[in-house]
């Protein structure tokens, strides 16, 4: 599930493991950066994680427990270099229904 660019919806099954990978584009380096990513559903808050910075790219790793429960969720990129905090990317996060439950 490693997607990059623009606009990115992404689409997952209850209990798997998503891997989200954000190039920034317009930015020579995210040395000094701290990145954050949050995923909101109707109910509040669901995930809020730092992220990890490789060279260009901010990644995070949503783990099955949290992608248990299948629906439309907001996520939302955000980072701060030094006092100046941006907002990268607010898309959605469709978590499906897995039909098989166990493997």
């Amino acid at each position: 599930h490693d997607k990059g660019g623009g606009m990115m919806r992404i689409q997952a099954y209850t209990g798997e493991t998503i891997n989200i990978k954000l190039v920034v584009e317009n930015l020579d380096t995210l040395v000094d950066a701290i990145g954050k990513f949050a995923v909101r559903g109707r109910d509040g808050e669901m995930v809020n994680k730092d992220c990890t910075i490789d060279d260009n790219a901010l990644l995070v790793t949503l783990e099955p427990s949290e992608t248990m429960i299948a629906g439309s969720y907001t996520y939302e990129f955000r980072i701060k270099i030094g006092t100046e905090v941006d907002s990268l990317i607010i898309d959605k996060l469709i978590i499906n229904e897995s039909v098989i439950k166990e493997v």
